[in-house]
């Protein structure tokens, strides 16, 4: 494979922005986010940006109630510069030439659809404005309901989910289904499996076809903090991330013997150089597997572990805390995109300030290192940890006097295979 794609392949997988996802029998939904690099409709030698695409994107803004649509077919240079290293014998670094879309201002996200190889039909769309069949955005919650009409259709709207042992939502259980006047139910966004989120916001519902029955753009907040936009088009479902810590992204292939790393043009922030680590923890891979799997069988919150490092005089505490979520089921929808993300909480407490740094699962190969250090004149975090004996992760966080809290910086996964 060559150095260029493999590392466009990893960095992908890695940001997960612009997944793309779909019901079997529906056209594949791809999705991008502003200044995002396209990893598909670009040639294998492009030349530089500006570029006119064969297949024509459309940007999604808000204005008001309203969901605008907007064609696009150009290019521009992205947000994001990767730059690709071969490591073995003969090292060489490259900057790939790439392209993003050029989107208006206000765009949240652009997509188009794409034949997933049978004869169906691409439905066509029209740029215009489209109202809202809610009068305002609404936050979902597992009582939420309401009454709607796109396209001369009535629907009931509701959330069905399933609760802990302790009478609380089970996380990931939340799922968005219309009832139309026949009393027959549609999935509209089935449940996410093993994922939990701070908020889910139905910011738009109504048709963007003419035969369309209902078509949605839900947002939904990590408890880490990134946003993941979900389109609803017909019977296609689309995802793009969104971190606007604007982390640096790092993959590395050992067998390939490449590297790529990719930066986006407003992260000023460098990363450390040399030793690391002022203070240290350590939770093995026994006794980690060990809790999660106590705690796994009760099915209720509980904390793991508690700790505290000093750094300069200064107490960081961190506590591990499991929650639980939806088991996945394969025979079922789902509108999960974690991949190596699990049901513990990595939790930071500083300053008076508390967050979530990373959600982990089981470790497998090694243990679970954090460090703590100063870097640009700044407290520092580091996690080391391997959700798989072959993909290991380190990640950096720098904290912000004006945010108020722990700013990831970079996200590194290295990948033996």
């Amino acid at each position: 494979m060559k150095p260029v794609l493999h590392a466009l392949l990893g960095l992908a997988a890695l940001l997960l922005s612009g997944s793309i996802s779909a019901r079997p029998e529906a056209p594949m939904l791809l999705m991008s986010t502003p200044g995002e690099a396209l990893v598909v409709d670009i040639p294998e030698n492009p030349p530089l940006p500006p570029m006119q695409l064969k297949d024509a994107w459309y940007a999604v803004s808000l204005e008001g109630q309203n969901l605008i649509l907007s064609r696009t077919d150009k290019t521009r240079v992205p947000d994001w510069q990767l730059v690709a290293r071969k490591t073995g014998p003969t090292p060489q670094t490259t900057t790939p030439v790439r392209h993003a879309l050029t989107l208006p201002a206000p765009a949240l996200l652009a997509f188009r659809l794409m034949s997933t190889g049978g004869n169906e039909k691409l439905p066509a769309l029209k740029p215009g404005s489209y109202p809202s069949a809610l009068s305002a955005p609404a936050l979902l919650h597992d009582r939420w309901a309401a009454s709607v009409q796109a396209n001369g259709k009535l629907w009931s709207l509701s959330t069905p989910s399933q609760r802990r042992q302790d009478g609380a939502l089970l996380a990931g259980s939340l799922q968005l289904v219309a009832t139309d006047a026949k009393g027959e139910k549609h999935i509209l966004v089935p449940p996410a499996h093993g994922m939990a989120f701070e908020r889910q916001e139905l910011l738009w519902v109504g048709a963007l076809r003419s035969d369309s029955e209902l078509d949605l753009l839900l947002k939904r907040t990590w408890l880490t903090g990134e946003v993941e936009y979900v389109l609803k088009l017909g019977d296609s479902l689309g995802y793009a991330r969104l971190d606007t810590d604007y982390p640096i992204q790092r993959f590395a292939q050992g067998i390939e013997e490449y590297e790529g790393t990719e930066t986006h043009a407003s992260q000023q922030r460098r990363l450390p150089e040399g030793k690391f680590g002022l203070a240290a923890l350590n939770l093995s891979e026994e006794a980690w597997n060990q809790a999660i799997a106590s705690a796994e069988s009760e099915g209720l919150p509980r904390q793991l572990f508690d700790r505290q490092l000093m750094l300069n005089g200064e107490k960081i505490r961190f506590s591990f805390e499991y929650l639980p979520r939806l088991a996945a089921n394969g025979s079922e929808p789902s509108s999960s995109q974690f991949m190596w993300e699990g049901p513990v909480l990595v939790r930071a407490h500083f300053r008076g300030k508390s967050q979530t740094l990373q959600q982990t699962g089981p470790l497998d190969g090694s243990a679970l290192r954090l460090q703590v250090d100063m870097l640009n004149g700044e407290p520092a975090i580091e996690i080391s940890w391997a959700p798989h004996y072959n993909n290991s992760f380190v990640s950096y966080w720098v904290w912000s006097e004006r945010d108020k809290r722990f700013l990831l910086l970079s996200r590194a996964q290295s990948q033996g295979c």
